[in-house]
Order: structure tokens, then sequence, then C-alpha cells
């Protein structure tokens, strides 16, 4: 019996109509301009996946007065030259719909200067601010450091399923709670979400051993059963180690970080330690400019000092942790993003 097989169409062909071959017959890879997926389980690995980041956007009001009236200018430092603004646009809008944009359902921010504590809501995300408490009088206020967490999507779910829990500690630090099912024995989960913004080199002693304090109080109320990701530009470099060489901090950094600790580096990974805890961007092979998130204005010289840092037997949950190039509010810092597996916890 002889069968005739149709010649295999060429290159260029199969660019053209997205097709490929198998035994010179042509196949489909793409279905009404997209391309068709492998597999099903891919897709359902994408759902399972949730996406956190932590992000110094350098205020989000203006010199005075309420955020109401912080609306961006057009004088505003932003790298990208295609980012599109209103004039009416606020600078929260911005933050939050650059978060948005790129699927960040969770993200600590830093350097808010806001006043008060409030749970904001923009669109369809939830600002859950913690502030200096609002001054009595008139005139304009030195604000402070202070953060928040913005949550949309299925992390906005997760936290009104906990009852709608934070804990605004201080101005530079806030714990919002968000409970999630188990994708394997189908138990409630919760996970502590901590952002945080620790004093730069120059503060005094005595406020940075109450940041720390005050940190160390925030993990030690966090249940053994329960999981917590921090958040936060700790204006530290902690390096990275040195493959087949001891190292003190060996569970609590990695093979890729980025150039040299310092003083602050070493107080913080003894810290860490102390807590059990990892930092997550020095556990993935990454370019220099994927670990880099903030630039010293007069060198020019790039640094990592924001970072995301989990519980070390919770390392299982990360996929990729990376400083991301395309998200842009104006701020010197870049966004420091992860990714968690949500089915493993």
């Amino acid at each position: 019996m002889h069968v005739e097989c149709r010649a295999a169409p060429d290159a260029a062909t199969r660019r053209a109509v997205g097709t490929s071959t198998r035994c010179g017959v042509a196949s489909p890879r793409v279905i009404d301009g997209r391309r068709k997926s492998k597999s099903k389980s891919a897709d359902r690995r994408r759902g399972e996946c949730m996406q956190l980041a932590s992000w110094n956007v350098r205020s989000l009001v203006n010199a005075s007065g309420p955020v109401e009236t912080a609306f961006v200018r057009k004088n505003s430092n932003f790298r990208n030259s295609n980012f599109e603004f209103d004039k009416d646009d606020r600078r929260v809008d911005v933050v939050v719909g650059e978060l948005k944009r790129l699927d960040k359902e969770v993200a600590g921010l830093q350097e808010t200067r806001w006043f008060g504590e409030e749970v904001y809501s923009v669109g369809d995300s939830a600002v859950l601010s913690t502030r200096w408490r609002l001054p009595s009088g008139d005139g304009s206020f030195l604000r402070g450091a202070c953060v928040a967490v913005v949550l949309r999507g299925r992390a906005l779910r997760a936290w009104r399923d906990r009852g709608s829990q934070w804990a605004p500690v201080l101005p530079r630090l806030t714990v919002a709670v968000l409970r999630f099912v188990s994708g394997r024995s189908r138990k409630s989960v919760n996970l502590h979400v901590i952002a945080c913004y620790a004093p730069t080199f120059r503060a005094k002693r005595s406020v940075m051993d109450s940041f720390f304090n005050d940190l160390q109080r925030a993990i030690q109320d966090v249940p053994g059963e329960d999981k917590f990701v921090l958040l936060g530009d700790l204006n530290a470099r902690v390096g990275s180690r040195q493959s087949g060489i001891a190292d003190d901090w060996q569970g609590v950094r990695g093979l890729h970080g980025f150039v040299e600790y310092n003083e602050s580096g070493a107080e913080l990974l003894l810290f860490l330690h102390m807590n059990d805890a990892a930092v997550c961007n020095t556990w993935f092979q990454k370019r220099a400019f994927h670990k880099q998130s903030w630039q010293y204005p007069r060198t020019k010289q790039w640094h990592a000092i924001d970072f995301i840092i989990m519980h070390h037997k919770d390392r299982r949950l990360c996929r990729d942790c990376r400083v991301v190039l395309n998200g842009d509010c104006g701020s010197d810092h870049r966004m420091v993003c992860l990714t968690v597996q949500l089915r493993q916890m």
C-alpha cells in the first residue's frame, strides 16, 4: 500500500499562518490571533500564583495638604518617556494604576508621607495606610516616612475573608492579614503582610533600635502555623554568600545577591538569622539590572536596598524574585517583585 505524504510548508508559510508541522501535516497553533496553550496545566499553574511587590514611591502627596490634592505635575521625573497621565491624576492613582497594569495583587509602599490612619479605596484596590497623626493648627507640616499596603483582586478578597484585619503599628510599619485556602489540604492559611521602611544610616541609634524592636514584635505576633512576608526598603546592603565557603548567613542569603554587605546589612542579616528568615532577592540568579533597586544620586552607583523576606521554610513557595524595570511612578526606586505559589501554602 502506497501512502502519499504532502510536502511540508516552508518556514515562511509556517510563520505566516502560525502552524507547526508533523509528518508533513500542518496543525494550527494560533486561534483567534492568540497562541494556543500547550497544556491546560500551564494555565492552571499561572492561576495558582500571585505576585507581590515592594516599592518606595517617594511620596504620594505634595508638601502639604491631603491626598486628594496630590496631583501629578508635568515636571515629574518619569523614567519612561512613553508614560502617559492626565493632569487630574493623583499620585496614588498613578501608583495603583501601575500595580494593576503589572498584575501585582499585594504591594508594600514606603515613604508615602500621609497623615493619620485610614483604609483608602482607589478603583478596585484598597490602600491600608499607616501615617503620622494629623497635626493641629494650620500651615505646612513636615511629613514623616510612612508606609502602606495595597491590595486588589484575590488578595483583597482574602483580606476581607480574614475580617479586614490590619494593624498600623507605627508610621514605619504596618501589618495586614490575608486568609487563603491551601490547595493541598484545603485548610485556611493566614499570610501576614508586613510593610516597613527602615531608618537610614544617619538615624540615631535609639531610632534604629526602636524600629527593629517593633519589627521583632510584629514577627513574633505571627502564629507558628501562619506565614509572613516582609515588603520593605531596609536601607541596607546584604550582599551574597560565596559557593563552597562557610558563611555565617548561609540560610539567610543566597548566592545571587548584589555587591558586598555593609554595616547596616550585617545588622539586618543578624536580625533575620535570629528569626529564621531569608532574603528572597538573593536566591534567584538574575542579571545585575534585575537586582538593582536604587541609584545613589551623587555617584550614580546602583544598590540593592529594597527586599522581600519570608521565613526560611517558606522559600519553597517562591517561584521568582526580581527588580522590574517597567514600573514607573516618578520615584528613584525600582519595584521589587515576588511570585509565590498559592497551592503549596
